[in-house]
């Protein structure tokens, strides 16, 4: 497989991540820097670490991981987006929210969930041969640049829709659990 593709796949897996960065971001009141990095990283990190991890596991347990990585992807989402939703319907105040600083718990947890795909991604590369190092490496950059951008351009349209960003975001992530469990379900 070559760099393209790889690349390509890179940007595909992103998208999640990118959507949830745009969700953090803009439910965040104070978003510095160094939540924006905080986020990235974590998204970049399991990113990376997802398709190391399934490429280990290999060919062998291919079929127990695709039979629950779906259900896995909307607990993880499901749980944390309800909780969003809770926190936008109960605090009249949305400074009370600011998912850009979240417990490192609930990002490990958002993280985990938007790279699952890159699990099961990493054992087709296993299958296929292809430089898992080298594969990781360009998909975990990939997220990071996206994940910046989600977490930045989040907070540029959060200050617009403050009101209601945590029952929107919420919805967000239980969209992405829906997502990834229809198309792991059916596709």
């Amino acid at each position: 497989m070559d760099v393209a593709s790889i690349i390509l796949i890179g940007i595909g897996l992103s998208f999640d991540s990118l959507a949830a960065s745009l969700t953090i971001g803009a439910s965040g009141n104070n978003v510095t820097r160094k939540h924006i990095f905080r986020v990235a990283g974590s998204m970049a990190f399991f990113q990376t670490l997802t398709p190391l991890l399934g490429w280990l596991v290999g060919n062998h347990f291919k079929t127990i991981a695709e039979k629950y990585d779906h259900i896995i992807a909307i607990i993880l989402l499901a749980s944390i987006g309800g909780k969003m939703i809770y926190d936008g319907i109960t605090h009249k105040d949305s400074e009370n929210s600011n998912y850009a600083t979240l417990p490192a718990i609930m990002l490990i947890g958002i993280s985990i969930a938007t790279s699952i795909d890159a699990f099961v991604i990493g054992i087709t590369f296993g299958i296929l041969r292809v430089n898992i190092f080298t594969a990781a490496v360009i998909i975990g950059i990939i997220t990071f640049i996206f994940s910046v951008f989600g977490v930045y351009f989040g907070k540029k349209i959060g200050t617009k829709i403050n009101d209601k960003i945590d029952i929107i975001g919420g919805i967000v992530l239980l969209g992405l659990g829906l997502k990834i469990f229809i198309d792991h379900t059916y596709f």
